[in-house]
Parts: C-alpha cells; sequence; structure tokens
C-alpha cells in the first residue's frame, strides 16, 4: 500500500472510531431521553389517577352530603307535616265541639274580645247560635254583621277596623306561641 492509501486508511479508521463514538453517545442519549420520557409519562399517569381519585372521593363526598341534607329536608318536611296536622287537628276539634260548648267557646271569644258598638259577623254555620239575641246578651250594643267565609270563630268590626277572631288565625296565633314547645313534646328537640 501506498501512503495515499495508508492515510486513506487511517483517517477511514479514525472516522469509523469517531462514528462509533457519536452513535454510542446518541444511542446513550436516546436512551436517557427514552427513559426521562417514561418515568414522566409514569409520573403523569400517577398524579392523573392521584386526581381521579381525589375527584371520585370528592364525587361520592358530595353525593354523601347532598344525600344527608336531602334526608334531613324529607325529615324536616315530615316534622312540618305532623306539626300542622296537630293544629289543624286543634282547629277541627274546635269546629267539632258539642253546640253548647261551642256555644260557650263563641260566647267567651267575643265577651273577651268585643268593645262597645262593634258588628259581629261569623260563618253561615255558626250564624245560628249567634244571633242578634244572643249578642244582646253582652250588653254591648253589638249588632249582627252579615256572614263571613270563614271556618269558624269570628270577626269583630269597629269604625275602620277590623278584628280577626276566625279560628283560622286563632290556631296561627296559639301555633306561635306553642309550637316550639310542641316539637319538645313530639320530637324531644326544638326546631
Amino acid at each position: 500500500m501506498n501512503n495515499k492509501e495508508n492515510i486513506i486508511s487511517a483517517i477511514a479508521q479514525k472516522t469509523d472510531v469517531k462514528v462509533q463514538e457519536i452513535i454510542a453517545k446518541a444511542q446513550n442519549e436516546a436512551k436517557i431521553l427514552i427513559e426521562n420520557a417514561e418515568s414522566a409519562v409514569q409520573k403523569e399517569i400517577a398524579e392523573f389517577q392521584s386526581k381521579a381519585k381525589d375527584a371520585e372521593q370528592d364525587t361520592i363526598s358530595r353525593r354523601i352530603t347532598v344525600a344527608t341534607l336531602d334526608g334531613k329536608k324529607y325529615l324536616l318536611a315530615q316534622k312540618r307535616q305532623i306539626i300542622d296536622s296537630v293544629y289543624l287537628q286543634v282547629k277541627n276539634d274546635v269546629e267539632n265541639l258539642p253546640l253548647d260548648q261551642y256555644k260557650k267557646f263563641l260566647a267567651k271569644l267575643i265577651s273577651e274580645n268585643a268593645e262597645k258598638g262593634e258588628s259581629v259577623a261569623v260563618n253561615k254555620k255558626d250564624g245560628n247560635v249567634v244571633t242578634q239575641s244572643f249578642l244582646a246578651g253582652f250588653k254591648l250594643d253589638l249588632h249582627k254583621a252579615d256572614d263571613v267565609d270563614i271556618d269558624g270563630g269570628a270577626i269583630l268590626y269597629g269604625d275602620g277596623y277590623e278584628k280577626d277572631l276566625s279560628l283560622t288565625s286563632l290556631v296561627d296565633a296559639i301555633r306561635q306561641e306553642t309550637e316550639i314547645e310542641v316539637c319538645d313534646v313530639l320530637f324531644g328537640e326544638t326546631k
């Protein structure tokens, strides 16, 4: 071999060595990049799974909270219905008193609330009880007014005012004063 070929051969060998070094370095860098990418992907997967688990727990927690609140609302509605029925029963019991007791109830209601010269209105059914002669017994110059659409009790009219003594108004007033006590008796708690 001549000199020229030796030089070319030496350059080729050096080039081959250099190429092999570059290839090895590139393969090593590629391996590191792949490992880093795989590690990053695994980290992202773990974070996603953790977030998904957290989101799932949050969803479960929210559903439990909503179900608990719905249960409390339902329980409160049931208690409210029971309380309503208690006061409705009170009103019905008064409406259905025997005639002599109901007449005493109306007499007491009028005597405790009527003032001189007022007009007294009752429902059509009670019109047979509260007559002009019944009102004359109070010695307050009371006048029988036209029948009104109430469930029982009376409405007293004066000059520019009225006093609503209907059973509904009376029971509502009693409810305002006694509802907490009724809750305690029925449920052992205040509402």
